[in-house]
């Protein structure tokens, strides 16, 4: 403005009373602690970009409209600090964020690299509030799996050959579970431990299992081709499915833990893979986990068992395949098997041996035999018709 004109607003402010007051520092002060908290509350939308870009653009304007409502009463507020305030603390509070997020990410990332797929471990990462460390209760699909007669091979092979074939090997299955959505939780020796429905949620997570369990001896038998060439002797495992709670999380001491499973659903997923060595078979689960899979699965019912450590008897079932994938000829002959467990139970000896020997396959030999057994020596009167497995 001209000097003159300067002058004359002066003049006219002086005589009608219409100069400006400058607002207190204190009034100052309080719009900076405002923006300060505003700037906090939209970073907590960070990951949700809409939302903080609307909190901000919605402060901003407010800071605005209180500089210009008291500039029409005649008060002069500080507008450039809150609002300097308001997108800087935005800033240093954004990347703060970002850091701790960021620094939990790869802590998450590291524990559970080992134990889950690159796809699990991203999405717990995204959501760590789904991971309760130290230990959550949960319904799981527990599957264990063991090599038969590792003992007796692993002596004829020198030490660097039998690490190849188990590196091979576990890799091969694991990736199997892996890929399935399942978590590993350790080896031990030859064997595998894993589960699904943890730490995430895993829907129909009992017929999962039993496909992993398949696709696993599908491709152990493409596998005992390459071992054969290679001079290995062939490789075969035994599986057993158990669903159930259990505990599981992060365990151990302080300095050292692992993310596993405690429970008595886990040792049962455990004795039901060592008691597929009673019945010549290969894949056993619990009544809960052929519950569980429904109709999507063929399965054998072979006993009515004590497994080691239980006093219950439990309902096991010889996992054959997928329904419509399972050949005929096996389905009639479980069927056939079947047909003679009702007279064993029955305490019909002689007509349940006559149906088993039909059979013709290590579980109807078996089955011979106990009939004989109790045909010389009939069991007590409160017998259940279940048989007690002594050996893990």
């Amino acid at each position: 403005m001209p000097g003159t004109e300067v002058v004359a607003a002066a003049a006219d402010n002086l005589m009608n009373g219409g100069w400006l007051t400058r607002a207190p520092f204190s009034a100052t002060l309080a719009l900076v602690a405002l923006s300060l908290v505003l700037a906090g509350a939209a970073s907590r939308f960070s990951s949700h970009h809409g939302w903080a870009l609307g909190v901000m653009l919605a402060s901003s304007a407010a800071l605005a409209g209180i500089a210009f409502a008291s500039f029409a009463r005649g008060v002069w507020v500080e507008a450039v600090a809150p609002q300097l305030s308001l997108w800087l603390g935005f800033a240093a509070a954004s990347a703060w964020g970002y850091a701790i997020e960021g620094r939990q990410k790869r802590y998450i990332q590291g524990a559970f690299a080992f134990y889950l797929s690159p796809e699990i471990v991203s999405r717990i990462a995204d959501r760590a509030e789904a991971l309760a460390l130290g230990g959550e209760r949960r319904d799981a699909t527990f599957y264990f799996s063991d090599i038969q007669g590792f003992t007796s091979f692993s002596e004829k092979l020198p030490p660097e050959r039998l690490t190849q074939l188990m590196n091979r090997y576990l890799g091969e299955m694991t990736d199997t579970i892996l890929v399935a959505g399942g978590t590993l939780d350790k080896y031990i020796g030859d064997a595998i431990m894993s589960f699904w429905n943890a730490p995430l949620d895993c829907p129909g997570h009992e017929l999962v299992a039993c496909k992993a369990a398949l696709a696993n001896q599908k491709r152990l038998a493409d596998l005992r081709e390459e071992f054969d060439r290679l001079g290995y002797p062939p490789v075969r495992n035994r599986i057993g499915l158990n669903t159930g709670p259990a505990i599981i999380g992060n365990m151990g001491s302080p300095k050292r833990f692992s993310y596993t499973a405690i429970g008595d659903a886990v040792n049962l997923a455990s004795r039901l893979e060592g008691a597929n060595k009673a019945y010549g078979t290969y894949i056993l689960i619990s009544e809960t986990t052929r519950t569980g899979a429904g109709e999507a699965i063929e399965v054998r019912e072979l006993d009515y068992v004590k497994v080691k450590g239980k006093s219950q008897p439990i309902r096991v079932y010889e996992l054959l395949g997928l329904k419509g994938e399972t050949d005929k000829a096996l389905l009639e002959k479980a069927r056939l098997f079947e047909s003679g467990l009702p007279l064993f139970r029955g305490r019909k000896f002689a007509e349940a041996k006559a149906v088993f020997q039909r059979c013709d396959d290590y579980a109807g030999k078996k089955y011979v035999e106990r009939c004989d057994e109790y045909m010389d020596s009939p069991p007590p009167a409160d017998w259940d018709g279940s048989n007690e497995l002594t050996e893990k």
